[in-house]
C-alpha cells in the first residue's frame, strides 16, 4: 500500500512538471491583474490632481487646498504594492510623475533652496502669530524674540497687551488693539479708522526707530472648510464657496488699502486661513510680494501641512522668512526679516 501512494504522487509531480507555459500563463496573469489596475488608479489621480492644480478654478479647491506633498503621498503609496514584483518602464514612469507633480506645483524644494538664508544685522524683524483664542503666553512668546513689528490674531485682551508691551518693550513699545487682530511695535502706532463694521482686519501707520511710516495691517479671514466627504456634491460646493468668499474678502482689503494712500512701504499679515494659491490671492499678487513664501507650514502647530500664516509686502525684500514650532499656540508663529527697497514716500 505505501508503494502504491508514493508512486501515484510520483505520477501527480510530474503531470505538474510537464504544464507547458500556455497552461501557467492564466495564473501569472491572474496575479498581474491586480497591481496593474492600482498603477491604473494612480495614474488617473495622477492627471485629475494635476488638471485641478492648473485649472485652479472654486470648483477644485477641495483638491488644491491640501498642499502638492499630500497627493503626491497617496499616489506613490498605491504604487507600493508593485516593489515586490517585476517593475517595468510604466512603474518608473509613474513614480517620476508624482516627483514632477510635487515639485511643480509644491513650495517645498524652493523653501528647501533658501534653508542657508541669513538675515542681515540691520533687517527688519516681522512676526506674526495665532494667539489661539486670547491666550496671553502664546502673545509673550510671540515676543520672547523682541520684533520691532508683532502683528497678533486672536489676540489677547486690551489690557493684558498693553501690560506684556510694557514689560517687554518699556516705554518705546505701543499697541493698537482689535477685537481679532491686534498691532505691537517698538515705535509710534498711529491708528488708521476702519470702515464700519470692519472684523477682520486692524491697520495703522507705524514709524519705527531709524524707519519712515509703514502701513501695517494685521489681519484674520474666515475660518476653513474641513470636510472629507469627497463623495458628496456638497461639500464640493462649500469649499469653492468658501475660497470665492475669501478672495472678496481680500478683494475688499486691497481695494480699501489702495484707497488710504498707503505710500510705498507697506507690510499685510496675519491668518489668512487659506494656503496661498494663485486664485485666492489674486487681489494681492498686482502689488505685493509674499515676503514669508519659504518660511514652511505654519497649521496645525504639531503636524503643519498648509501656509496659512503669512506676511506680504510692499517696498521690503525678504532676507529670511521661517515658520517656528510654538508652546502655547495651535499655529506656527511667523518670522520674516525685511530689508526696505524703495525709498519713503
Amino acid at each position: 500500500m505505501p508503494r502504491k501512494s508514493t508512486s501515484k504522487a510520483k505520477t501527480k509531480a510530474k503531470s505538474k512538471a510537464k504544464e507547458t507555459p500556455e497552461q501557467k500563463r492564466p495564473r501569472s496573469r491572474a496575479k498581474s491583474k491586480k497591481p496593474v489596475f492600482i498603477r491604473l488608479i494612480s495614474l488617473a489621480l495622477l492627471l485629475f490632481v494635476t488638471s485641478a492644480y492648473l485649472a485652479d478654478t472654486d470648483g477644485f479647491y477641495a483638491i488644491t487646498i491640501w498642499p502638492a506633498f499630500v497627493w503626491s503621498g497617496i499616489g506613490l503609496a498605491l504604487l507600493l504594492p508593485g516593489l515586490r514584483r517585476r517593475r517595468s518602464g510604466s512603474f518608473w514612469t509613474l513614480i517620476l510623475g508624482w516627483v514632477l507633480f510635487w515639485l511643480a506645483f509644491g513650495e517645498d524644494a524652493a523653501r528647501w533652496a533658501h534653508l542657508g538664508d541669513k538675515p542681515g544685522p540691520n533687517d527688519l524683524l516681522v512676526t506674526s502669530m495665532n494667539c489661539a483664542g486670547g491666550m496671553v503666553e502664546a502673545a509673550k512668546e510671540a515676543m520672547e524674540d523682541k520684533p520691532a513689528l508683532l502683528l497678533l490674531q486672536e489676540s489677547p485682551s486690551k489690557p493684558e497687551l498693553e501690560k506684556l508691551t510694557a514689560q517687554v518693550y518699556g516705554s518705546t513699545g505701543n499697541v493698537l488693539w482689535g477685537p481679532d487682530g491686534s498691532i505691537i511695535a517698538n515705535g509710534q502706532i498711529s491708528p488708521v479708522s476702519l470702515p464700519r463694521g470692519t472684523h477682520n482686519f486692524t491697520a495703522a501707520r507705524v514709524t519705527l526707530k531709524g524707519q519712515s511710516p509703514i502701513f501695517v495691517v494685521s489681519l484674520r479671514l474666515q475660518p476653513p472648510v474641513f470636510s472629507l466627504e469627497y463623495w458628496s456634491a456638497s461639500t464640493w460646493q462649500q469649499y469653492a464657496k468658501n475660497r470665492e468668499n475669501r478672495r472678496q474678502e481680500l478683494t475688499e482689503i486691497a481695494a480699501w488699502i489702495r484707497n488710504q494712500n498707503p505710500g510705498s512701504r507697506i507690510i499685510v499679515g496675519g491668518d489668512f486661513n487659506s494656503p496661498p494659491d494663485p486664485g485666492t490671492f489674486k487681489p494681492f499678487h498686482a502689488w505685493l510680494q509674499p515676503a514669508s513664501r519659504f518660511s514652511g507650514y505654519t497649521a496645525v502647530n504639531d503636524f503643519p501641512m498648509a501656509r496659512i500664516d503669512q506676511i506680504w509686502v510692499s517696498g521690503f525684500e525678504a532676507t529670511n522668512a521661517e515658520a517656528y514650532k510654538t508652546q502655547n499656540s495651535d499655529h506656527r508663529l511667523v518670522r520674516c526679516w525685511l530689508k526696505p527697497t524703495s525709498p519713503a514716500k
